[in-house]
């Protein structure tokens, strides 16, 4: 683990000054220039509808107040606060789509409410002589709800900007694990290595677990109960202790091979008389997010009713790095089988 973290430690971003001229192998640095990634959220409906219905729904929180906009994309969110009367909107985007950015809001004639900057807003002066805002929009969860950093800049933005009677939009989150009994994976992505062409490639199955894996899971590989891992309010929790070690206890809910584990998450705003969620249970299908699976090599055979006892934590692949890892500790003693691990993953 620790060759594939100095790996990715080496890599250099290239200088992206021009969005225009931007190559294919450049996209692999900074992904959010391209529209694809932006289009996949503007196509997702539930979440669109989430975010556009609170801020039509409390626009009394919106007009004639001043609004940051942290990862603000194409500007939709943005736009949304605008219509709904915000006096100010400021938006920050590290990526370069800000360039297609500042275009769209141009050509909806919004730039006299809409201020694009380009930037991390751990390094961003807010523009007009602005000291306070009094609302935080960002579409800050990702895949196991943290990744990609972008919530820890909401906690400083939150810290040094943000009124004291001020709104994050969203600010309640849930984290959820459970363990999962998956044959195909294990079929195509494991077994698979130890016959290439009649030739023994095993020794490669450890790298190929080490990033975890995003996908849609089918429910019924859901083999345990789901445990609440992390419930956080954006108002008052801390970076430290979002991303520190906690426990967790798993019950099988039958006799089953755990071969992994999944994590999904719930969002909601605190300020929502229409209780508003987004939820990534496997059960509902998500498709903008998803889930996350942590594949083991060894399983674990189970019983019903049997329990897995764990813990589960983050950390970043550097000092200076957003990319985060995940830490998954398991102790399982039961009447069929026994396994004490610990295995660390990369979030990609």
């Amino acid at each position: 683990m620790e060759e594939y973290i100095e790996r990715l430690s080496k890599f250099k971003k290239p200088d992206l000054d021009n969005v225009e001229e931007i190559t294919a192998a450049e996209y692999y640095y900074d992904p959010h220039c391209h529209y694809s990634i932006h289009e996949q959220l503007l196509n997702d409906k539930e979440t669109m509808a989430v975010f556009k219905g609170w801020i039509e729904d409390n626009s009394h929180i919106i007009k004639n107040k001043i609004i940051l906009d942290i990862g603000c994309g194409t500007g939709i969110f943005s736009m949304f606060a605008a219509r709904a009367g915000a006096a100010h909107v400021i938006s920050i985007e590290w990526s370069n789509i800000v360039e297609h950015t500042k275009k769209i809001i141009k050509d909806n004639h919004l730039e006299n409410v809409i201020t694009v900057l380009r930037g991390k807003v751990e390094k961003i002066h807010l523009p007009h002589n602005i000291q306070k805002v009094d609302v935080i929009i960002s579409l800050w969860m990702s895949y196991s709800l943290f990744h990609g950093g972008r919530l820890k800049s909401v906690l400083y933005a939150r810290d040094k900007w943000l009124k004291s009677d001020g709104h994050i939009i969203p600010d309640l989150a849930k984290l959820y694990i459970c363990g999962v009994s998956d044959d195909e994976f294990r079929e195509n992505n494991m077994e698979w290595w130890k016959n290439v062409y009649g030739y023994d490639m095993s020794s490669l199955i450890e790298d190929a677990l080490k990033p975890a894996h995003h996908c849609i899971l089918s429910p019924h590989k859901i083999c345990t109960n789901k445990y609440e891992l992390k419930n956080i309010n954006l108002r008052t929790e801390s970076y430290k202790n979002i991303i520190e070690e906690v426990p967790f206890q798993i019950t099988a809910k039958i006799n089953d091979y755990v071969q992994g584990f999944c994590t999904h998450f719930s969002v909601k705003f605190s300020k929502d008389l229409k209780k508003r969620e987004i939820n990534t249970d496997p059960i509902l299908q998500p498709k903008l997010w998803g889930q996350t699976i942590y594949y083991f090599k060894d399983y674990i055979m189970i019983k019903k009713k049997e329990k897995i006892r764990g813990s589960f934590s983050f950390f970043h692949i550097t000092d200076d790095s957003r990319m985060l890892g995940v830490i998954i500790g398991v102790y399982f003693h039961g009447k069929m089988d026994k396994l004490i691990k610990m295995k660390e993953f990369v979030l990609q």
